[in-house]
């Protein structure tokens, strides 16, 4: 064995808690170096393991092979960390708690994600990509799919809260959509506006000038006249008129929009 090896095992059980920094730097290693040595440590002790944490430092455990191989924190004046006193319940010797065993249907699962999305961890921002009928259909899927360890069940409750999120946007802008899709500018005016825009503001008050049925290059005087003669309109108070509720609603939007953007206030 490298008596490197020997020295840094030695080192971590006089010293345990030792961050691997302090170890790289006193030994002079790389910290992928250090790694290395420690999976080739544990790979030739088979009794051992050697469990660390950026907080905690690097520990030394003896281990007994009929117990579960997974690590509980106990805190640095109580040993630091300890073998788990369950029993091994799945193939890779840990029990449920601490097993990385994933089920079948989540494998699956994780591959028809990133077929979807590509590579990287999934957010709502990439979901909301797919679109509320593909959405639906994986959030109806990962519903049905049975846990089968801790960590599995705590990744299916992070994908289901993304998901939801993702949801719950896509339905909030749809309904959006729906509710002022009265007022947009024709299709057919719509790239021509787009291009005449010189910056998203512009764009936005020929859209509200439009609800009021006036030119954006109108004083404040004459939108003010506009809006009242729109308000008599639509009103619903208005004697002798029925009145529209909803497009009063967007009459006083607009006015309060291109009033607040032209700091006419």
């Amino acid at each position: 064995m490298d008596p490197t090896k020997l020295q840094i095992l030695e080192f971590i059980q006089e010293r345990p808690g030792t961050l691997k920094r302090v170890i790289s730097e006193y030994f002079g290693l790389t910290e992928y170096r250090l790694n290395r040595v420690l999976r080739n440590l544990e790979s030739e002790f088979k009794d051992i393991a050697l469990p660390w944490s950026h907080e905690y430092g690097v520990w030394l455990v003896k281990l007994d092979q009929s117990r579960c191989l997974g690590m509980d924190w106990l805190g640095i004046h109580n040993h630091g960390y300890t073998q788990c006193p369950g029993a091994p319940e799945f193939p890779d010797g840990r029990c449920y708690e601490h097993s990385g065993c994933e089920s079948l249907e989540m494998v699956a699962f994780g591959r028809k994600l990133a077929y979807c999305l590509g590579p990287g961890d999934p957010n709502p921002q990439t979901i909301m990509s797919l679109g509320i009928v593909r959405l639906e259909e994986l959030y109806e899927t990962l519903k049905r799919i049975t846990p089968l360890t801790k960590l599995e069940f705590e990744a299916r409750i992070k994908l289901l809260r993304i998901f939801a999120s993702a949801y719950a946007t896509l339905k909030w802008k749809q309904r959006m959509r729906e509710r002022y899709a009265d007022f947009r500018i024709p299709p057919e005016f719509e790239a021509r506006h787009r291009a005449s825009s010189i910056n998203p503001f512009e764009y936005l008050l020929k859209k509200l000038f439009a609800l009021l049925e006036i030119t954006p290059d109108s004083t404040r005087e004459e939108t003010l006249k506009a809006w009242k003669r729109l308000a008599r309109e639509h009103h619903p108070d208005v004697q002798g008129r029925d009145g529209d509720e909803e497009k009063m609603k967007q009459v006083n939007m607009a006015k309060e929009k291109i009033f607040r953007i032209r700091r006419w206030d």
